[in-house]
């Protein structure tokens, strides 16, 4: 999509980085602004993880407005170089993913927001950690069975043991 051809950039592939950047700031920002009217303890982590996604959002739109993107997304760049190419490996799968690519993945945030709503962080997660694992990474079982365990402890322990602070509980909860 955007080519550097004599000195010149063809600024075409800006306009992903820059609906991001500008989603990510807005949502995050929505997020600080609602933790906001929460009560003692459980304001802390939704206003830390918020302001910090606020300000790298911004940060993100910013980067995309001075530097827009050079790669050719005609050719996928070079493979091996590990952590030079990293960014235009991740340029190149952005420009270049089909749009049942890019509805597949909507969907699948979208569907882990409403089962956080319906079912809680608890089940959610790794339910959705099953789901994607499976069918989208074709992960074996036991890897699969083994992460959602992990995040399922990982998650109890950070909220309800050591940070004793309350999740989205889901509609079925007490």
């Amino acid at each position: 999509m955007s080519e550097v051809v004599a000195g010149k950039t063809d600024h075409r592939g800006r306009l992903p980085n820059l609906v991001a950047g500008v989603l990510l700031t807005l949502i995050f920002g929505g997020a600080f602004v609602i933790a906001l009217d929460m009560e003692g303890n459980a304001a802390i982590f939704p206003l830390g993880v918020g302001g910090l996604g606020v300000v790298l959002g911004a940060t993100f739109l910013i980067r995309s407005l001075r530097r827009p993107p050079a790669v050719d997304a005609g050719s996928p760049p070079n493979v091996g170089d590990d952590d030079e190419d990293t960014d235009e490996d991740l340029q190149y799968a952005f420009e270049t993913a089909s749009s049942r690519e890019w509805a597949v993945a909507l969907a699948y945030i979208a569907a882990f927001f409403a089962a956080l709503y319906v079912l809680g962080l608890y089940l959610a997660a790794p339910l959705f950690t099953v789901i994607y694992l499976r069918h989208q990474a074709k992960a074996s079982w036991i890897l699969t069975i083994g992460y959602a365990t992990v995040l399922f402890a990982v998650l109890y322990g950070a909220f309800e043991l050591v940070l004793h602070l309350p999740v989205p509980p889901g509609l079925f909860s007490d």
